[in-house]
């Protein structure tokens, strides 16, 4: 079931994720008695669909395909994988998934041949509200999804029969403004120690000097000894370097810690011409942390990464080591598209990676603690964090969330956010909340910061966007007294922006969340504003729940243009996230990982490329699209359309001053563009099919090309992974992309094509997707429809070497097969 290697003390937490079995039913068992011997199914864990999903395959409906437009819904069931427009509780706040309750059981033998040992388990993520038991007895409850929960179980196990280990998850009513999840969803631990040891979040590394020539690395480590009587005990600390040789160490004193309580060591080791850890340069260092008892053996060990730097944030803005950074952002909420909240580190690293390559290199963590893997990913790619607490405090947001828990839980869950990630070098700044409602604010801000600070005193605070003092949303205005207690401004949407950096002069500020619609003007703001220091976009990356956020806007043509104030705004295609409407769509890349029209336009904005081109799809007549707010253009990168002669709407993004179009050779127009045009050309073309041409030119020269050819009719499926191989471990899995493509193997941009997944060998499906905000569907069947020409196939490896075989069909197409090999870590 599990392995243990006593003898290496690195190896002292062992994954406990295998062998669980699941139940969804809520008759077999109470709140007070879990059944123990009802029917279970085996799942692997994590595995958060494992609750919302009560389809049985694809709901099938002859000609539901979806169509092109977004604001077309004909067809749609009312009831389609983990999808229900009756039973969803949380409706577009979840994003019409349907919780419920699960149970959970895992039995397992006494995990260590001394019976001395303490053995305790952790649980990284478990949605939405948890109990524990273990062999009858309940150990307690957890209120917070997103962050971690330990338990000694060390005086409930026996060595004579297998131990039981029971878990409710409850998921019941509207508890998010967005998909959380159900059930155990991140990894769970069980760690076998001496009872002298070292506590989760005992080890805090931090680096008061970082200069390349000489640094100096303080280790602050807490020891617990949970033995019945005392003992002596001293810790030895190593530090090695990026390439792994060593760096110092050093040992603390020895000192009696007491039977049941816990003692601090603090050691200092100067590291001479480090490598200091950057965005450009993500070096990493490794501590190993070890206790050595009165008897004089090591008695616990562990080893945690940090980074050598230093960040300064003030009226000049931010630094790290000395150097100026602008922050490019991404909000991001935690869930994994058609893997649901499921947490795994090949899936954190590749989004991760993803956001990196197109230009993002910072990250909010929306509105609450991600999963550990995300954290490592961020630390070894340099892509730096806001780690963000939670999105309410006493004041609720939805009538199930948070907030009745918070006056019980605040302690726990932010002493386990902030002792889980003060280490890593890539969390800059800690976030106490998001928009918060409530009429005890500063009380609470004030609480909060101080627990914060007496954990770790090395970074700055913020909150975002509002305070809501005296009750309700209010953007934090120059008055606001949170100003007296926060050490960052965070403006939501940049409102005040002038008045509350002229009276905070040596004061850093930054945007958490900004509109797609104003990112040209936003951006502008920041560079032009020393104090500010970044913009976030929201979002980065799709999400479920909050659906329809970024959907498009249309509004008869001629009328009014919306404002900010959400005046004038016309009318929204599908009222405000109306079912079948289950990702919130307004974000740079879509849940497949692919770029959106509003990123090409943001890498013009911020001069990473000098020209993009796009194509608006036609609107019903007598209506426009406008850009506000979360929604941008819907746009595609394609001149494959159906009607000859109609008016289509061209946008060339460039940093130019002048833009030509021209359509098979011949001159459409040249447009001068002035700084009002915001680095937009907009032209109005008759569609004809065959090549348009985009060149962009700066005082006379040309400086970029863009061209958008029309395709043939689709004739082949192109399957292309995006790894060569994948890992035979549980937290590995295999992305493949599907492309619809005409016969010169050029991708059809608009085709909407049903598909058959085959899935064989050493490796399962874990799930197929599109990037439509609209088509609900089973994700774990095995068929699924393209959009814009594409789809994708998640496989999860086993534990075995070997070849994972996926294929991929459709009527009248020529398919695909591909092979990956799997191979053992």
């Amino acid at each position: 079931m599990f392995a243990i290697d006593y003898e290496n003390l690195n190896n002292r937490e062992t994954s406990f994720d295998a062998g669980w079995l699941f139940s969804s039913d809520d008759t077999v068992g109470d709140t007070d008695a879990p059944a123990r011997d009802a029917t279970w199914r085996a799942v692997t864990i994590p595995h958060d669909w494992s609750v919302e999903d009560r389809s049985s395959g694809r709901v099938e409906n002859d000609g539901r395909a979806p169509e092109p437009a977004l604001w077309s819904v004909a067809g749609v069931p009312d009831k389609a994988g983990p999808f229900d427009r009756a039973l969803s509780a949380g409706r577009r706040n979840s994003g019409w998934t349907v919780g419920g309750v699960g149970w959970y059981r895992k039995t397992f033998p006494h995990p260590s041949p001394a019976t001395s040992s303490r053995i305790a388990v952790r649980f990284d993520g478990v949605a939405v509200r948890s109990d524990i038991w273990i062999n009858g007895v309940h150990l307690g409850g957890h209120a917070n999804p997103y962050t971690p929960q330990s338990w000694d179980l060390t005086p409930y196990l026996t060595t004579d029969s297998d131990n039981v280990i029971i878990v409710r998850a409850r998921n019941e009513g509207d508890t998010s403004r967005w998909y959380v999840g159900s059930g155990i969803y991140r990894h769970v631990w069980l760690t076998v120690t001496d009872p002298l040891h070292l506590p989760d979040g005992g080890v805090y590394v931090t680096t008061p000097t970082a200069h390349p020539d000489l640094s100096v690395v303080q280790i602050a480590v807490e020891v617990r000894n949970d033995r019945s009587v005392g003992a002596a005990a001293a810790i030895r600390c190593t530090v090695t370097r990026p390439d792994g040789t060593e760096a110092g160490r050093a040992h603390s004193d020895p000192k009696q810690v007491t039977a049941a309580t816990t003692a601090g060591f603090a050691v200092t080791i100067p590291v001479t011409h480090p490598q200091l850890w950057s965005p450009d340069q993500p070096h990493l260092y490794r501590v190993r942390t070890e206790i050595i008892a009165d008897e004089g053996q090591v008695v616990d060990a562990t080893e945690s990464s940090f980074g050598i730097r230093s960040i300064t944030l003030d009226g000049s803005g931010m630094r790290i080591n000395g150097r100026e950074i602008v922050l490019r952002g991404a909000n991001i909420h935690h869930d994994h598209g058609a893997l649901g909240a499921v947490a795994l580190a090949r899936s954190e690293e590749r989004r991760v990676a993803r956001l990196k390559e197109v230009g993002f290199n910072a990250i909010r963590a929306s509105h609450n603690p991600f999963d550990p893997a995300f954290y490592r990913a961020c630390d070894r790619l340099g892509m730096l964090v806001v780690d963000e607490y939670s999105d309410v405090w006493d004041t609720p947001k939805t009538p199930e969330d948070y907030s009745s828990d918070f006056w019980d839980s605040w302690r726990e869950d932010l002493d386990a956010l902030v002792r889980r990630d003060r280490n890593h070098p890539s969390v800059f700044l800690w976030s106490i909340g998001n928009e918060i409602q409530s009429e005890r604010t500063v009380e609470i801000q004030a609480m909060l910061v101080s627990r914060v600070r007496e954990l770790d005193p090395t970074r700055p605070i913020t909150q975002g966007g509002s305070s809501g003092y005296g009750f309700g949303i209010g953007f934090m205005g120059p008055d606001d007294p949170s100003w007296k207690l926060l050490d960052v401004g965070d403006t939501h949407y940049l409102h005040d922006l002038e008045d509350i950096t002229s009276r905070y002069p040596d004061r850093a500020f930054f945007s958490s969340e900004s509109f797609a619609a104003t990112m040209h003007d936003d951006w502008a703001l920041v560079t032009d504003t020393p104090a500010m220091f970044g913009d976030f976009a929201w979002t980065g990356w799709d999400h479920l729940g909050e659906a329809g956020v970024g959907q498009p806007w249309l509004q008869e043509v001629g009328g009014p243009q919306p404002d900010e104030d959400m005046e004038n705004i016309g009318k929204q295609s599908l009222g405000s996230g109306d079912f079948p409407w289950y990702l919130s769509g307004c974000s740079d890349l879509d849940i497949l990982g692919h770029r959106r029209a509003q990123s090409y336009y943001r890498s013009v904005v911020w001069g990473d490329s000098d020209l993009e081109l796009a194509v608006q799809r036609p609107t019903p007549t007598g209506e426009e699209q406008v850009a506000f707010s979360w929604a941008w253009f819907d746009e595609l990168r394609s001149w494959t359309w159906g009607v000859l002669g109609q008016l289509m709407t061209v946008r060339a993004y460039t940093t130019g001053d002048s833009v030509t179009l021209t359509l098979n050779g011949a001159t459409v127009g040249t447009q001068h563009l002035a700084p009002s045009d915001k680095r937009i050309a907009t032209f109005t073309v008759p569609y004809a099919p065959g090549e348009l041409i985009a060149t962009a030119s700066r005082d006379g020269q040309q400086i970029a090309q863009q061209r958008l050819a029309t395709v043939g009719a689709p004739t082949a499926l192109r399957l292309t992974p995006e790894t060569s191989a994948v890992r035979a471990t549980p937290d590995d899995v295999g992305y493949l992309t599907i492309e619809v493509v005409d016969a010169q193997g050029a991708r059809v941009p608009d085709a909407v094509i049903p598909l058959t997944v085959a899935v064989s060998g050493a490796g399962t499906l874990a799930a197929i997707a599109n990037g439509n905000p609209r088509d609900v569907d089973s994700f774990q069947g095995p068929h699924r429809h393209t959009y814009q020409g594409v789809a994708q196939v998640i496989v999860r490896p086993g534990d075995k070497s070997g070849v994972v075989r996926v294929s991929v069909t459709a009527d009248r197409l020529t398919g695909a097969t591909v092979e990956i090999p799997v191979y053992s870590p």
